[in-house]
């Protein structure tokens, strides 16, 4: 270092140039490759974890109904109304365990695979993987958290979210916004991201 360079100067002239961080055969994953992995997850996740959870709440609650005694009991000492807004209340209160517990489990079963796959079983089947939309590598574990938290907000304005990938140029939905994610096409990850992502698969990359 010369008298007239400063140390930020040094730095700054011995900084490696960046790289492309992508191939020029990149394909992100379409609407309908995504469409096509949900149904399969749907199938395979979804069905199982909804029947998983009508017995755990069955289990924690009992009945989602009152039985016809109980009704009975209620409408002869307090009306039809109080046996109303029992009933009601009981299927609110099962309601609100259900959908806590169907979005943990869920949440639980999605990231995983996300984590340790980069996939979903309907995205393996796919061949479409998440990766990182800078580094093309395997996305971090708070970027999938963010990701699945990201999900119901897509879904909430009648699935806009999930729609934008149809006129988004790298066909992110908003979730991938979110946790700065790309969907693309297994085949086309250029190396050294494709290496990568064949290591975390095989556990031979710490995460």
């Amino acid at each position: 270092m010369t008298e007239q360079e400063t140390p930020a100067e040094v730095i700054a002239e011995d900084a490696p140039v960046a790289a492309p961080l992508w191939s020029d055969n990149l394909k992100y994953a379409s609407f309908y490759d995504r469409l096509g992995a949900f149904l399969v997850d749907f199938t395979v996740l979804l069905i199982p974890i909804s029947f998983v959870l009508t017995q755990i709440t069955t289990l924690l609650m009992g009945s989602p109904n009152l039985s016809q005694q109980e009704l009975s009991v209620l409408v002869e000492s307090q009306g039809n109304d109080a046996a109303n807004m029992a009933a009601l209340s009981q299927r609110l209160d099962r309601m609100v365990v259900e959908y806590a517990l169907y979005g943990t489990l869920a949440g639980i079963a999605w990231v995983s695979f996300w984590f340790y796959r980069s996939a979903t079983p309907g995205k393996m089947l796919f061949r479409i993987r998440i990766v990182d939309e800078v580094t093309g590598m395997p996305p971090t574990l708070k970027q999938y958290i963010i990701r699945y938290f990201g999900l119901v907000l897509s879904g909430i304005p009648v699935g806009l979210g999930f729609f934008w990938v149809q006129w988004n140029k790298r066909r992110r939905a908003w979730h991938d916004m979110m946790a700065g994610t790309l969907v693309v096409k297994k085949a086309s990850l250029p190396e050294p991201q494709a290496e990568a992502t064949r290591a975390k698969l095989s556990g031979n990359v710490a995460d």
